[in-house]
């Protein structure tokens, strides 16, 4: 089967879309509702992405593997620059901003132990 990366707003993503998650292999997932949290802007060698301060997130350096939220990676965001996000070889860590409150969407994995 093949598939196409695409991007949507967060109010168009539907149960059944696809992830692909640091197993190699893609996930149904199940939306959750939109909510109103503290957003920040994560920056990584591959781009941007706004997310909420509870979003968890795994990061890699020289073996060693840590799974932190968005806000715990905000207070150590110096010791944590350089680091590898969600596969040992996966985008580097390069800047973490805070926002002001707005919309987002968490969504669940299923089927895969990084829900």
């Amino acid at each position: 089967m093949e598939y196409k990366d695409i991007e949507i707003p967060i109010g168009e993503i539907q149960e059944g879309d696809l992830v692909f998650c640091p197993d190699g292999k893609w996930h149904e997932i199940e939306v959750l509702p939109i909510q109103n949290k503290c957003l920040y802007k994560l920056t990584t060698s591959a781009g941007t992405v706004r997310c909420s301060y509870d979003h968890y997130w795994v990061l890699y350096k020289d073996g060693k593997r840590q799974e932190l939220s968005t806000a715990e990676i905000y207070g150590i965001l110096d010791e944590l620059k350089g680091w590898n996000i969600g596969v040992e070889d996966g985008a580097t860590l390069l800047d973490l901003e805070m926002l002001e409150e707005g919309e987002c969407r968490c969504i669940s994995v299923k089927d895969s132990d990084d829900h």
